[in-house]
């Protein structure tokens, strides 16, 4: 049997082993442990979620219905909430995404691996996303300008082309649904 603690390897454990790995890490100094907390309200991500979990082949709904599944899964995740405790505690270490990546709450992150897990769970992008990327000028940052042909009629047409792409950003901002972010220069 695997004890619950390996030094130096890092595992998942999941949330009912709570108040053991508290008092562990009480007790033992250098224990560096980080909770991994995802926390959705979405319902339409939670409705995504169980069409996907009952349509994979998950083992568990394997000789199930469809309409079976779903109404166990739902009943889990009511179960789960009942008794679910979310983290608050400012002295552990812990990263919270709430609904995909809406919102990311880190606090008390050290050391390499559990900066190493942070910047990639902030960074994974699961849903949908539009990548504007754009290019008008005669001018190269690497080359010297003293090698590049730059005439005035391309820098206005660039000049021309960067103010009305930040006007159709600027409208795609207003009537899109899911917030933009971008950035000119």
């Amino acid at each position: 049997m695997r004890r619950l603690f390996e030094p130096g390897v890092p595992q998942r454990i999941d949330v009912v082993y709570r108040a053991k790995i508290e008092a562990r890490v009480a007790k033992e100094k250098g224990l560096m442990v980080i909770f991994l907390e995802s926390v959705c309200s979405d319902p339409a991500v939670i409705a995504a979620n169980v069409a996907l979990k009952v349509s994979s082949g998950d083992p568990d709904y394997k000789d199930t219905s469809r309409a079976v599944a779903e109404r166990d899964f739902l009943h889990r995740i009511k179960e789960y909430e009942k008794v679910y405790e979310t983290i608050t505690e400012p002295h552990l270490s812990y990263l919270r995404i709430t609904n995909v990546g809406r919102e990311v709450t880190v606090s008390r992150i050290n050391g390499y691996l559990q900066s190493r897990i942070a910047f990639y769970l902030m960074n994974l992008h699961i849903k949908p996303r539009s990548i504007f990327v754009s290019r008008v000028c005669g001018r190269c940052r690497i080359a010297p300008i003293s090698q590049v042909k730059t005439h005035c009629s391309t820098v206005k047409a660039s000049t021309t082309w960067r103010g009305k792409l930040v006007e159709i950003l600027l409208f795609l901002r207003q009537v899109c649904s899911t917030p933009m972010l971008f950035r000119h220069w």
